[in-house]
């Protein structure tokens, strides 16, 4: 798995086994460019060096009140969640969407809406990691394999 998001171009970034991020000095600046190098615990997705965002929303109905309080029809983001890589730690109202991000993007959090997206200088676990949640249950981290979705969703090639 891990060698397919190297072939397709995903900047990747070692995160210690069972953790949700990266603890290395400098790692927004540095890409992981081996399986070697992330084998030893978890594996991030360095938004900043990829181009992409992750609409990461941890309270589904406040994010999808705000949603509609911005005039967006709620079919778009059906369509949406249904065209863009989608994953979830199993908790319940929590999902993830991976999306292209435009020239610049930084992260902008919105935790009283629900939700963060989360852009350059940032990264989100991808699978095959395992996160320990605060009560100490291991979760995985991805409900599909990501990568099936990877050149249609952010139009790489390998």
């Amino acid at each position: 798995m891990i060698e397919n998001y190297l072939r397709m171009g995903m900047a990747l970034v070692a995160i210690p086994a069972h953790a949700k991020g990266p603890r290395t000095p400098g790692w927004q600046e540095k890409k992981c460019e081996s399986v070697k190098e992330l084998t030893a615990g978890n594996v991030g997705l360095n938004h900043g060096l990829t181009g992409t965002c992750c609409l990461d929303v941890d309270n589904a109905p406040l994010f999808k009140a705000w949603w509609l309080a911005q005039g967006f029809p709620i079919d778009a983001l059906k369509a949406l969640m249904a065209a863009a890589p989608l994953w979830t730690s199993g908790r319940p109202n929590r999902w993830k969407l991976l999306l292209r991000a435009p020239e610049g993007m930084r992260t902008v959090a919105l935790h009283q809406h629900g939700f963060e997206l989360r852009a350059a200088g940032g990264q989100d676990v991808l699978p095959p990691s395992v996160v320990v949640d605060d009560a100490g249950n291991d979760r995985k981290d991805c409900s599909r394999p990501c990568w099936t979705w990877w050149r249609r969703v952010v139009g790489m090639t390998t």
